[in-house]
């Protein structure tokens, strides 16, 4: 090999690790380019989703009312000073508790509004009127006044308690709300011994462990001008469960926690027909809702760009409007 050739490979073997290094470099730089891009980007479009809760929130505050100190002061003064709650008793103290953690556990959205069957005769609507037969019999069942051996007493208290309501709160006009169901007179003493134990409920309940009995309003209310439908997504197991099955609840509370969003009418159809043991309603969507106002959610886009990187990002997520 003469000099000129070995002079030559030289060259050529540098001119390769010089293109291959600065190939590399390209490329560190492209990728360092792209990653940063890419980050600015995501902070983007993260800080719009941020906004976008911050002023969702900021609407749903200005809709709660905001306490009025005065009118407070004044309300205190009317109200007589209760006694220690030592004085009160033990028991009185857990029905309190109980009552604080029944609205938590049971929303106004998961109870079965008994204003349609008490408006009119309660056979005109034989959907609600079978449903709330099962609300007493799954509730109250196992309890030690019902009485087993007596048929359709699930029927017989549902319609009683609708005959009571209709003649006492809409022919004499009196104001509907839940504490009048209190008073409500139905026709046999029997019957009306056993309405007042089911709406006072026992002191400690535990429905899958069946433990006690709960207070009956807890699961109904009376609201008028409103078709209120039972949420599902807001149904605790015993709800579920006088509507459904136990199994059917069970699989529904299961997926529920799973899902971030409501389960769809198609779903909560899937299950109730792979369920032999569930009823079949012809009309069960008039009665329940999939989720209520305040769980419905929006499909909403949110974009981002970085010119310099060349890189858009497009995130498509449900959220509350």
């Amino acid at each position: 090999m003469t000099l000129y050739g070995f002079v030559a490979s030289l060259l050529i073997l540098f001119a390769i690790a010089t293109n291959s290094m600065m190939h590399k470099q390209t490329l560190t730089q492209k990728t360092q380019i792209s990653y940063e891009g890419f980050m600015r980007v995501s902070r983007d479009v993260q800080g719009q989703i941020e906004k976008h809760n911050y002023k969702t929130a900021k609407r749903a505050s200005k809709k709660t009312p905001k306490p009025d100190p005065e009118k407070d002061n004044k309300d205190k003064k009317k109200i007589p000073p209760t006694p220690p709650s030592s004085l009160r008793g033990e028991k009185q103290q857990e029905r309190e508790e109980r009552n604080k953690k029944s609205k938590e556990r049971f929303p106004a959205c998961s109870r079965l509004n008994l204003y349609p069957l008490i408006k009119k005769k309660p056979q005109e609507n034989k959907e609600l009127l079978h449903i709330f037969e099962r609300l007493i019999q799954t509730l109250y069942e196992n309890s030690t006044f019902y009485p087993k051996k007596e048929k359709n007493f699930a029927k017989k208290m549902a319609l009683s308690i609708c005959h009571a309501a209709h003649e006492q709160l809409i022919e004499e006009k009196n104001p509907l709300h839940k504490k009048r169901l209190e008073k409500l007179f139905l026709s046999s003493s029997s019957m009306q011994q056993i309405y007042y134990k089911m709406l006072k409920g026992s002191l400690h309940y535990d429905f899958e462990k069946e433990i006690g009995y709960p207070s009956l309003l807890d699961y109904i209310k009376i609201e008028e001008g409103k078709e209120s439908k039972i949420c599902l997504s807001c149904a605790p197991y015993e709800v579920l469960s006088y509507l459904f099955s136990p199994s059917v609840a069970q699989t529904i509370i299961a997926k529920r926690e799973k899902s971030k969003n409501p389960l769809t009418e198609e779903e909560i159809k899937t299950i109730v027909f792979n369920n032999r043991q569930s009823p079949t309603y012809a009309n069960l969507f008039k009665v329940v809702q999939t989720s209520c106002k305040s769980q419905k959610k929006y499909p909403i886009t949110f974009i981002a760009e970085d010119t310099e990187a060349g890189i858009k990002v497009h995130k498509r997520l449900n959220l509350p409007k």
